[in-house]
């Protein structure tokens, strides 16, 4: 009994793997759709952040530019969901060190 539930177990979490892996794989796709499509780069950035979000069910995405300046600077650009704070963190993709 107890190899069964341990058998069941294993492929239910198999079969989790294969379905955020498949979410991906579609939202990559798509991704590569809206870029052949794109006529301009804010709306580029705008639409991948939300793919990330709707097709790959992440909470947040963002692209954010570095600048060249002094104080390394970071200057989002495209945003969607919500950070709870996230980009606030040390060390989060927010800040450059």
């Amino acid at each position: 009994m107890r190899d069964s539930t341990h058998h069941i177990t294993e492929r239910k979490l198999a079969e989790e793997e294969l379905r955020r892996l498949n979410r991906e794989l579609r939202a990559i796709s798509n991704c590569n759709q809206v870029l052949m499509r794109a006529t301009d780069e804010q709306t580029l950035l705008n639409d991948i952040c939300q793919i990330i979000c709707d097709e790959a069910g992440y909470r947040m995405a963002w692209a954010r530019y570095a600048e060249n300046d002094k104080a390394k600077t970071i200057r989002p650009v495209a945003w969607v969901g919500t950070d709870d704070g996230i980009s606030q963190s040390p060390g989060s993709p927010g800040r450059r060190r």
